[in-house]
């Protein structure tokens, strides 16, 4: 899913059923991500693909990626991130060829928070 446009309570009553017709789950969320602090502005509520302060939203057994430091461009909506970024090109290219966990088809992205086994979620770095 990447810059999914989902409020998290909404998403969060249907992950379970989600998980089980979906082989693996991978989200691209981002904080620079302007459609998405629009719609979360009119809509109300933290949306699925956009990281707040605390970080982006995280449910188990789903891979989060966080792309925020891949773009911020302060005269677009960065919502085509996604589709522009040749990082996240290829590591699309990986998730459909079913490799997992995101670190280890990625190498350049970083598990979060630090030291935790498994990581809570994946950040490309800065």
């Amino acid at each position: 899913m990447a810059a999914p446009d989902i409020d998290v309570d909404v998403f969060s009553s249907m992950v379970a059923g989600i998980k089980k017709v979906a082989k693996g789950i991978t989200i691209y969320a981002s904080g620079s991500d302007k459609a998405l602090q629009l719609s979360k502005l009119k809509a109300g509520g933290v949306r699925l693909g956009d990281v707040p302060d605390t970080g982006p939203v995280v449910f188990a057994g789903i891979d989060t990626i966080d792309v925020t430091a891949l773009g911020a461009d302060v005269f677009e909506l960065n919502h085509r991130l996604f589709s522009s970024s040749r990082s996240v090109m290829d590591d699309l290219g990986r998730v459909l060829r079913d490799i997992r966990p995101p670190g280890s088809r990625t190498p350049q992205l970083r598990g979060l928070p630090r030291g935790s086994d498994p990581p809570h979620y994946w950040q490309y770095p800065p």
